[in-house]
């Protein structure tokens, strides 16, 4: 289970920086081969591509940057991050759909659920409301679970 979770965070963390990178390549490709022409119109025309090529798949990088490291620490918000970056991750044919599918298996897997919401009120401390009660034990999520 935890190689499970490092591998998954680890090509997050990968496939977030590649992404990242490939935005920043292609963006200096398109802006120079139209400085190359010399024709100002050019410019104009490939530095808009670039531009609307570039940034979104920057920005997609830091979701997938934040949820692999989010992943790594076992925090619950960042199985909910990679579970809705996984579902765009499909699109992206081929890697980002063996990406995405295998992510999704794996963060909505029983014993992975489990993990992350032990580790969800093991790491605040707090207390919580029982979902058998609905009302607020006082105790933590452990303490509550041996209870019943």
């Amino acid at each position: 289970m935890k190689n499970n979770i490092t591998v998954i965070g680890a090509i997050h963390i990968s496939w977030g920086l590649l992404g990242m990178f490939n935005a920043m390549v292609l963006h200096i490709i398109l802006g120079s081969a139209g400085m190359i022409t010399g024709d100002y119109e050019v410019q104009r025309i490939l530095g808009l591509i670039a531009s609307s090529i570039s940034i979104p798949l920057f920005a997609l990088g830091i979701p997938a940057i934040a949820g692999g490291i989010g992943i790594l620490k076992t925090r619950s918000w960042a199985r909910i991050l990679l579970l809705a970056y996984s579902f765009v991750n499909l699109l992206f044919i081929p890697f980002g759909t063996v990406l995405g599918i295998f992510t999704i298996k794996f963060l909505l897997d029983k014993e992975t659920v489990e993990l992350f919401a032990g580790s969800k009120a093991a790491s605040t401390g707090s207390k919580y409301e029982s979902p058998m009660t609905g009302s607020g034990s006082g105790l933590t999520a452990e303490e509550d679970e041996d209870i019943l």
